[in-house]
């Protein structure tokens, strides 16, 4: 019984119960450094993982996990949104068939011997379904619809169900879903071309981020940390100027813990803007980490070594 309830298990749930103990584990037997806040009058120490070998390990750990639902959301975004873009089609079909005097089981075939795409297969695939379960071919459309968790195609069965058991004129109604269709598609495509340019922004302010914060941390601090700054007196208390710095690794590490949350909250803002889904953007998300991880630990530390040659860099 556990097993089966086990094999029911959504691929997200599983990488939840394998990531959520591995990364627990990386985290209590990383080499941690304490960092000492002051807060107000007091002085506050928490430990965070600086060392740039153990900050790799769990960011490498991190897109493993992420990976296989990112590919695997991605990938069915992309069949869904061919399946949806065919509906039109396919109803166009179906109608001139059922006009033509074929029964809704033949209308099927025909779609399903035709070269219309993906939603072909979908069409075999419900007729076989309602062949073995006995039941009615539109019934085993719905089923898969469902199982595709694409919202076109089950109001599209759900439609085609209801007319083929109304006992009205199916065909005139396939024609006026046909036309719907055309007018939903072409919305959806403008609203795409509307948001994409938004993909590239993300992107660009990642890697802005990175720029500035490298610049500002291991070129100007060191800088400014050299300047001789005389005393200030106000009323009654001398207070210096004091320009701290930050150890390089911790530095890298900041840079890295900020980056990776702003790109998984990017990834699933782009799925649910462009996408309609947020898992669909974890694609981008592992992009996001991949291009931080290189531009933080490989080729921004050689390119302030050549804007602030005196700086001192990982």
């Amino acid at each position: 019984m556990m097993f089966e309830k086990f094999k029911k298990l959504k691929l997200e749930h599983l990488v939840l119960l394998l990531a959520i103990p591995t990364v627990f584990t990386l985290l209590f037997i990383a080499k941690k450094e304490s960092v000492v806040l002051m807060v107000g009058d007091r002085v506050v120490l928490f430990p965070v993982i600086t060392s740039t070998f153990w900050v790799l390990v769990i960011t490498l750990t991190l897109l493993l996990f992420i990976l296989p639902i990112a590919v695997t959301e991605y990938r069915r975004y992309r069949l869904v949104s061919a399946i949806e873009a065919q509906i039109p089609t396919v109803s166009r079909i179906l109608a001139d068939a059922l006009n033509a005097g074929l029964t809704i089981s033949k209308a099927f075939e025909m779609v399903s011997m035709s070269n219309v795409g993906p939603i072909s297969l979908v069409m075999n695939r419900a007729l076989t379904l309602s062949r073995i379960n006995n039941e009615p071919v539109t019934a085993s459309l719905i089923r898969i619809a469902h199982s595709l968790e694409s919202m076109e195609l089950i109001k599209f069965a759900v439609i085609l169900d209801s007319a083929v058991k109304s006992g009205s004129r199916v065909d005139e109604i396939l024609y006026m879903t046909s036309r719907i269709g055309e007018i939903i598609d072409e919305y959806r495509r403008e609203r795409k071309a509307r948001t994409s340019p938004y993909v590239s922004l993300v992107y660009a302010i990642l890697i802005t981020y990175i720029l500035i914060s490298s610049i500002v941390i291991y070129g100007l601090l060191p800088i400014l940390g050299k300047v001789e700054i005389p005393k200030m007196t106000i009323p009654g208390v001398e207070t210096p100027i004091v320009v701290s710095t930050l150890p390089s690794e911790l530095a890298q590490a900041c840079i890295q813990y900020i980056g990776i949350v702003q790109s998984v909250v990017s990834g699933l803002i782009i799925g649910r803007s462009v996408y309609d889904k947020p898992k669909s953007g974890l694609i981008h998300s592992v992009f996001l980490i991949s291009i931080l991880t290189i531009m933080n630990y490989l080729i921004m530390p050689e390119v302030i070594k050549l804007m602030f040659p005196g700086s001192t860099t990982i």
